[in-house]
């Protein structure tokens, strides 16, 4: 490495990205231990392929981009191309923590800051691309680009403000608090521009926002259209995340406090070495001070607090390691600290991750009630794989629903109800509105979890199959 080049290092980082996603469960070598969001996006862009339209006829609170992602890797792919899919994001990342870090330091730093970046990407990283993950590498952009022209002091050039846009877009259309970290970054080229008024400068900037928008925006409201499911598409995006999904978390607040804090360490400590070494450049601090605290406030702490949303927050974190990176170097505690922080927190978590992704896995209950739902159902019968339970409860990601997730990947046919799984949120007219679709469709039938069928017994149902583990599969009393 004493003499590398930009285009070995390419090489290097394409090495890199390709062994961070070895342990990954839809690799060619993978178990099948989908988790859960895996699961429900994979299943939409079935749907969706099948005829289904999405928001319409299954019930996920996501942006459009992530089904219509899911859809296109999953067509060239099956679930091995949300794989691929991943590779090539964390491919994308590396190479921006790369040219992050070539902005302040040579190849060989530079790689050594791309690697450990990479090792602290792990921590975060479950498998298969969510909102966060797609709006990653968007963010990381922005972030680039902010720090290049915080060094050299310039305008931003058409290509860039169009970028910045489109990054807009991509995070609007698949998560809406992802964009917090490019408001600061907008609001700085916005400043320059005031500062150094120049009439052609802004017409410029103009039409490469209006530019970059429509690129996003006009494809997907032309799809909604398309499909004819705009209205849906506003209560199950907009409304339920602004007024349902924000009232209720998957596990206790404090929890998630205390994990997400803990992910964030790094970049906490990134940005107090950063602040401490530049406290004297106080423009630049600032505004890489407010990046830094948009995103970690609204993307990290906002919610559930799962380990995923730190992801928009990369690119920022990429800056800050960058710019302290030199005066690193010369302490040499501080150096080895942070060298063994990332490279114990990346091999730690690949060893987790290859535990759980890699290692055996039980797949046989799966296989076995799909297998005898795919066989014993009509061509155009509704399947119902629900695990209901109190209202007032719902034990999200409990075991008892891990199944039902994975199943719906095997099991052919439509869902009984749109709410096809149970969303964290759940309102009383959502678990209404599901009930009613389920007596209108009724599903010939229906796997539950013992503990959560008396409801499903009740609508004429009995018991058909009864699983060791627990699980039982219901059939109509009136199909003998």
């Amino acid at each position: 490495m004493k003499d590398i080049s930009d285009k070995k290092a390419w090489w290097i980082i394409g090495i890199m990205a390709f062994v961070f996603m070895i342990p990954h469960s839809m690799a060619p070598w993978g178990n099948g231990n989908y988790p859960t969001d895996v699961s429900v996006y994979s299943r939409c862009a079935k749907w969706m392929s099948d005829g289904l339209v999405m928001y319409r006829d299954m019930f996920d609170h996501k942006g459009p981009l992530v089904y219509l992602t899911y859809q296109l890797f999953t067509s060239i792919g099956g679930l091995q191309g949300v794989w691929l899919f991943d590779i090539l994001i964390a491919g994308v990342m590396m190479g921006l923590f790369y040219r992050i870090g070539r902005l302040y330091n040579d190849e060989k730093q530079s790689l050594i800051i791309s690697l450990l970046m990479g090792m602290y990407m792990q921590l975060p990283f479950v498998d298969g691309g969510g909102p966060e993950w797609i709006a990653a590498p968007w963010c990381a952009y922005c972030c680039y680009v902010m720090a290049k022209h915080l060094k050299d002091g310039g305008y931003f050039s058409f290509a860039e403000m169009g970028m910045l846009a489109v990054s807009v877009g991509v995070c609007l259309m698949t998560k809406a608090n992802t964009s917090a970290g490019i408001i600061p970054i907008a609001a700085y080229a916005l400043y320059h521009l005031i500062r150094y008024w120049n009439g052609h400068v802004f017409l410029r900037y103009a039409g490469a926002v209006t530019a970059g928008l429509g690129v996003v925006l006009v494809p997907i409201a032309w799809w909604l259209y398309k499909e004819g499911n705009f209205n849906e598409f506003i209560d199950c995006y907009l409304r339920f995340n602004l007024h349902g999904y924000g009232e209720q978390t998957g596990y206790g607040h404090w929890i998630g406090l205390r994990d997400i804090t803990m992910v964030c360490a790094p970049g906490f400590v990134f940005y107090g070495v950063y602040m401490a070494f530049h406290r004297k450049e106080r423009w630049d601090a600032f505004w890489l001070s407010m990046v830094f605290l948009f995103s970690v406030v609204l993307n990290a702490y906002i919610k559930n607090g799962y380990p995923h949303y730190v992801f928009p927050c990369l690119g920022i974190f990429a800056v800050l390691l960058s710019g302290a990176w030199a005066e690193i170097r010369n302490h040499k505690a501080l150096y080895i600290s942070i060298l063994v922080l990332c490279i114990s927190i990346g091999i730690g978590v690949l060893g987790v991750r290859s535990y759980f992704r890699l290692c055996p896995f039980d797949k046989s209950q799966d296989e076995k009630i799909a297998g005898f739902l795919n066989e014993n159902r009509g061509e155009s019968e509704y399947v119902m794989v629900y695990g209901f339970d109190d209202r007032s409860m719902w034990p999200i990601n409990a075991p008892e629903y891990s199944l039902n997730y994975r199943l719906w990947l095997k099991v052919e046919g439509k869902p009984a109800s749109r709410y096809f799984y149970a969303p964290p949120g759940m309102k009383d007219e959502m678990y209404q509105e599901s009930w009613q679709q389920i007596t209108e469709h009724a599903p010939r039938w229906v796997v539950a979890h013992e503990q959560n069928s008396e409801d499903i017994l009740r609508l004429g149902y009995e018991i058909y199959k009864q699983e060791p583990e627990g699980y039982q599969i219901l059939k109509m009393k009136d199909e003998k």
